[in-house]
């Protein structure tokens, strides 16, 4: 049965044990960039980039390991492939984890959000020179002949067999 010391003891064991896993990690990686002769001797990057791929799933596995250290279960990160009946069953779960003071303040902020929402104005006319400018930038980047010709050039271009692009490229 999971308590709430045993999970205080797992977390005391995995901060004693995580920090130091990161930093022989780090101190690794910075080894091997930083002696010529020791990345000679690896003939390729591959025990490189296991040690960047290792780093960083302890890193982000960290915020996990951590959220259910302290609530006691996984939430899982992937919520838009739930059915209704799970989303309703951790609606519930989450519901009844909190207290009744928690769910006040949430439904509180909400409203407060709504009404910050509706004084909000979402439109500024502005000065004259302002939407001179705009009506300028929106003729000018819906020009259909400049939009055309561009296109053309493009067409131009693809067209070129890839050999001949890059020898034009590197002035051959």
């Amino acid at each position: 049965m999971e308590t709430v010391e045993t999970r205080r003891m797992k977390f005391g064991i995995f901060m004693t044990l995580q920090p130091p896993s990161i930093i022989c990690y780090l101190a690794s990686i910075h080894y091997i960039l930083t002696h010529r002769g020791t990345r000679q001797a690896l003939h390729h990057h591959g025990p490189l980039v296991l040690l960047f791929v290792g780093l960083f799933t302890v890193i982000f596995d960290l915020s996990m390991i951590l959220d259910f250290l302290r609530t006691g279960f996984v939430t899982p990160r992937n919520e838009g492939y739930c059915s209704p009946a799970e989303r309703r069953k951790r609606l519930q779960n989450l519901i009844s984890s909190l207290y009744d003071n928690e769910i006040a303040k949430v439904l509180r902020k909400n409203e407060e959000d709504d009404e910050r929402v509706e004084d909000t104005k979402e439109y500024h006319e502005g000065l004259d020179e302002l939407q001179t400018a705009r009506c300028w930038i929106a003729e000018y980047s819906l020009s259909m002949q400049r939009a055309k010709e561009h296109i053309e050039k493009l067409k131009e271009y693809v067209a070129i067999p890839e050999v001949y692009r890059t020898a034009n490229i590197q002035g051959l």
